[in-house]
């Protein structure tokens, strides 16, 4: 049978929606999926220490070795040669990183078909991966704090709202808080009794809206780090509650957002200024 490696890269977000998407794609070319799991500072724990086992996959630790895998899609001939002997002497027919992936779904197919070992490493979403959430249920210690948290605070008249800072200057840029607060004001207006879950990685941000709204804003004390188990636990939590929501406003460039969207069915407004 033919092996797609995958190592996915960045946070939970773009982690599972790479994850699905290559799913998507061995199950197209009847090949093997392997994910190859590298812990690192931007999600600092093992992906078996909260999610369920899942028979789609199976899943490896990172090798050192891994780190001298070049990418073949090459224009000099020479260069591509080089590197495509570097990548068999390391066990691999073909490795390939981003940019290629975006909307490259037929020639993504046709590589993993033309050879017996492709290495993929992405952050990327390609292909029906919509289809492969599932896969993902975290744990039973966090589906019964998901189940809790939502039985006591959730109801018809709860809105998600996920607000990204931290390093990612796109969303600070284009989902500026005073977007978010104009819209909040907003539903305020049409609904009193409406009530906002917040999801955000800034504690500024959080205190800012509990000031402002009160017992409207439904806020978790969590860990913000994801270099710490109970920080990705949160962040886990966070996300699954987000998914239980009928409406997100959720921020701009920020692929949490959307895994909310993937897990659940709420429908997702991109703030703007």
């Amino acid at each position: 049978m033919k092996k797609l490696y995958l190592e996915p890269i960045g946070g939970l977000g773009n982690r599972m929606r790479s994850i699905a998407s290559c799913l998507w794609a061995a199950e197209v070319t009847n090949s093997k999926l392997i994910i190859v799991w590298n812990q690192n500072s931007e999600f600092n724990s093992r992906i078996e220490n909260h999610f369920l086992e899942s028979d789609k996959f199976e899943i490896v630790s990172y090798k050192s070795k891994y780190k001298y895998l070049k990418n073949n899609i090459q224009k000099n001939l020479i260069k591509k040669a080089v590197i495509f002997l570097i990548n068999k002497t390391l066990g691999f027919d073909f490795f390939m990183t981003d940019p290629h992936f975006k909307n490259q779904e037929q020639k993504i197919l046709d590589l993993i078909r033309r050879n017996k070992k492709v290495y993929f490493k992405t952050y990327e979403e390609f292909g029906e991966s919509f289809l492969h959430y599932s896969i993902f249920e975290p744990n039973f210690k966090l589906s019964f704090k998901i189940n809790n948290f939502i039985g006591q605070h959730f109801n018809k008249n709860v809105i998600g709202i996920h607000i990204r800072r931290t390093d990612n200057e796109m969303s600070i840029i284009n989902s500026p808080l005073e977007s978010f607060i104009e819209l909040l004001d907003q539903e305020k207006r049409n609904n009193p009794q409406v009530r906002f879950f917040l999801a955000t990685d800034d504690k500024l941000v959080e205190n800012k809206l509990i000031e402002k709204y009160g017992s409207s804003m439904i806020v978790r004390q969590k860990v913000l780090s994801r270099e710490t188990v109970q920080g990705i636990e949160d962040a886990i939590i966070d996300l699954w509650c987000l998914s239980k929501t009928e409406l997100i406003y959720g921020s701009y460039w920020s692929t949490f957002s959307i895994a909310a969207t993937r897990i659940g069915n709420p429908k997702l407004i991109v703030v703007k200024r």
